[in-house]
C-alpha cells in the first residue's frame, strides 16, 4: 500500500520532542528498531520496559508520525525517533546497543535489487558496528525467500544464528511476541511469520 504523504509530519514529531538529530550517542540501555513504520511494536515495548530507551529509525516522516498516538496513549518518556536511511546509521549513531530489530523490511524480491535488502552484507556490517559484543540482531518477516536470503547472508558474513523459526507465533518465544501493525494484518490472514536472532562472532 502506498504511503500517503503528510506535509507537516516532521513538524508534528518535533513538537512532541521525540525527534533526535544525529549524531546521537547511545549505550546498551538503548533498543533500536530499524524501519519502525507506524511504531506500534516499539512503543509497546517501550511501555513495558521503562528502564530502557527506545529508538525508532524510520526513513519516512509520514509513517513515523503515526507513532504519536501510541506515545500519547502510553504516556512515553523513553521513546525517540530518528528520521534516517539505514545506510546512514553509522554517521547518525555513536555508541553500542544491545539489541537491534528489523521488522518486516522490504524484501526487494528482484535479484538485481539484492544490495538494497537490509540483510545484505553492507547493512550487516553496520549492525555489527552498532551492537556491543553481546548484542543481538532480531528479524521478523513474512517473506520466506527474504528470510532464507537473510539466513545465508548472516552465515556468510560472520554471524551466528542463535534462534530461528518459520512460525513465530507457535514457537517457544511466541508468547513474548509484540506485533507490528503490518504483522497483525498478515497473521489474521494466516500467514506464517519467520523470525531469527543472531549475534556477530
Amino acid at each position: 500500500m502506498r504511503l500517503r504523504r503528510i506535509p507537516d509530519a516532521l513538524e508534528r514529531i518535533q513538537s512532541q520532542n521525540l525527534l533526535v538529530k544525529p549524531p546521537l550517542t547511545i549505550d546498551d540501555s538503548w533498543i533500536i528498531e530499524i524501519g519502525m513504520g507506524k511504531g506500534k511494536m516499539i512503543t509497546k515495548l517501550a511501555f513495558a520496559n521503562s528502564h530502557n530507551n527506545f529508538l525508532g529509525v524510520e526513513k519516512f516522516p509520514s509513517a513515523a508520525v503515526k507513532s504519536l498516538k501510541y506515545v500519547k496513549y502510553y504516556n512515553l518518556t523513553n521513546f525517540f525517533i530518528l528520521i534516517s536511511d539505514a545506510k546512514d546509521l553509522l554517521s547518525s549513531i555513536r555508541g553500542k546497543t544491545n539489541q537491534i530489530w528489523l521488522t518486516f523490511p522490504d524484501p526487494w524480491p528482484k535479484k538485481k535489487h539484492q544490495k538494497r535488502r537490509l540483510t545484505y552484507k553492507s547493512f550487516l556490517s553496520i549492525y555489527a558496528n552498532l551492537l556491543n559484543k553481546n548484542g543481538v540482531l532480531k528479524l521478523k518477516t513474512d517473506s520466506f525467500k527474504f528470510f532464507e536470503f537473510s539466513v545465508a547472508s548472516l552465515l556468510e558474513n560472520g554471524w551466528k544464528i542463535i534462534f530461528r523459526t518459520n512460525d513465530l507465533l507457535n514457537s517457544s518465544v511466541g508468547d513474548q511476541n509484540v506485533m507490528t501493525t503490518y504483522e497483525e494484518k498478515w497473521v489474521n490472514l494466516n500467514y506464517k511469520i519467520h523470525y531469527l536472532e543472531a549475534i556477530f562472532n
